[in-house]
């Protein structure tokens, strides 16, 4: 019989149910259950779920409770399983998994966050509620980035021809996207289409920029109050080559577009200026088979330079189209099948469907490691 690895399993005997819209009277019923399991052992809580959503920050006590560590310093491992429905605030749940699984008969939604008024609505009110959807829907959306991309890494690499391409040049991602793409239903290949636009106006306007500083020398010790007004500078010549044949104006929409493309940059680096963690698991995954070569016969140190310099570029391209993914998600209404949830990182196994989880990955190793040897 294949060894069964825990912490990749739905465990009835110790599950927890989350069924019906998420309020503090859920948190209160699935407390003490919470509390009862984690005191017995250490061993994975499996959560199931059919809920149609409801409070994002009781969700997000609900899971806290489940992954905070006891008085002895012990965790639990979280394996979440959508049974019917996971909307917005159970969708993100689901998603937050250290092992996440969909049934084939699943529905996995997630729109923006939603703010219920019961109050005459003032333009000072109103003003406060946008910033507040605002600040959640990003807070919402890195967190799923995060969790999602480890999961889309492990999609890509499934994608041959185009993965191939994608490992010789960060510029091919297009093809990666394409095939990822061919996964989804038109509704929702919207959703890449999109983010892969977002990512190729960056790219752009980047391009051009880095272009423009190049002939600062000292470029990485200049300070902030001088690089930002020779950045506004360059991508105020990369609009005025763009629209050469326009009559453009900054005085018109001119402006416009350039704060767009100013914010565009500087959230980029925001967002990728984290990266040597991820580099230091994932890099080696986006080296040609040329470049691991080379990458085997070096010390430790020297790789990391390698990985910086050969695969730096990819991850960080991959890591933004994922992050405008996930922005996107919180934008509008987004139904997706548990096949598409697995291919967008949601989810790491739809059960029954044949596709590749890493729980059939993990127990096939431990198979073999405990067969026994041949004399």
């Amino acid at each position: 019989m294949p060894v069964q690895d825990k912490d990749y399993r739905e465990n009835f005997a110790r599950s927890i149910f989350l069924s019906g819209k998420i309020t503090q009277e859920t948190a209160y019923h699935l407390g003490p259950r919470i509390k009862e399991l984690r005191a017995a052992s250490g061993d994975p809580i499996t959560l199931y779920i059919d809920s149609p959503g409801g409070s994002a920050a009781i969700a997000e006590g609900i899971r806290f409770l489940i992954k905070a560590p006891d008085q002895d310093g012990r965790r639990c491992r979280l394996i979440t399983v959508v049974t019917g429905a996971a909307a917005s605030a159970a969708a993100d749940l689901l998603a937050l998994g250290d092992y996440a699984i969909a049934e084939p008969q699943a529905d996995i939604l997630y729109h923006g966050s939603r703010q219920a008024l019961d109050q005459v609505l003032t333009f000072e009110g109103a003003s406060s509620v946008v910033a507040n959807l605002q600040e959640a829907n990003e807070r919402l959306a890195l967190r799923l980035a995060r969790s999602s991309f480890r999961r889309i890494i492990w999609r890509v690499v499934q994608l041959k021809d185009a993965i191939e391409k994608f490992r010789a040049g960060a510029e091919a991602l297009e093809e990666l996207v394409r095939a990822l793409t061919a996964k989804f239903s038109p509704a929702n290949a919207v959703l890449l289409t999109e983010a892969f636009a977002r990512q190729k106006a960056l790219q752009e306007v980047k391009a051009s920029a880095d272009s423009f500083l190049k002939r600062f020398k000292n470029l990485e010790q200049l300070p902030n109050k001088q690089l930002e007004p020779e950045l506004l500078r360059a991508i105020v010549n990369y609009r005025t080559r763009l629209h050469k044949d326009d009559d453009w104006l900054l005085s018109r929409t001119g402006m416009q577009e350039v704060v767009s493309d100013f914010n565009l940059i500087q959230d980029y680096a925001s967002q990728t200026k984290d990266m040597d963690a991820l580099l230091e698991v994932y890099g080696s995954l986006f080296l040609t088979p040329a470049q691991s070569a080379e990458f085997k016969g070096r010390s430790k140190e020297e790789q990391k330079i390698y990985l910086e310099s050969h695969a730096s570029d990819k991850l960080e391209v991959l890591w933004y189209f994922i992050v405008s993914l996930c922005r996107l998600l919180q934008t509008r209404d987004y139904q997706l099948t548990p096949e598409e949830a697995y291919w967008m990182g949601v989810v790491d196994e739809v059960t029954g469907s044949g596709l590749q989880s890493d729980r059939e990955m993990i127990e096939m190793i431990l198979s073999m490691e405990s067969a026994p040897r041949k004399p």
